[in-house]
């Protein structure tokens, strides 16, 4: 059996950016802001990337997508010095 494949195009992103980008956004912000009891603007501020969620929020938003937290969080690959 041959390996699939993906386009870039084709291939799902599961990330929580991903899934931001997939839905009605404004809806989406609103539903992790009240899951999470933080504001929308925390909540724009993880989908940038500029924070991470802590570990709970991380916890609470991967259950309610059924997704896992790596999945939608991964951790951001450090620059070699």
């Amino acid at each position: 059996m041959e390996k699939m494949v993906y386009n870039c195009q084709q291939k799902q992103d599961f990330s929580f950016r991903g899934i931001y980008n997939s839905m009605n956004r404004r809806a989406f912000v609103k539903e992790i802001a009240t899951l999470t009891q933080k504001s929308e603007s925390t909540i724009y501020n993880w989908i940038s990337g500029k924070y991470s969620p802590d570990c709970l929020s991380q916890s609470h938003i991967a259950n309610y997508l059924g997704i896992p937290a790596e999945v939608l969080f991964p951790e951001k690959k450090e620059a070699a010095v």
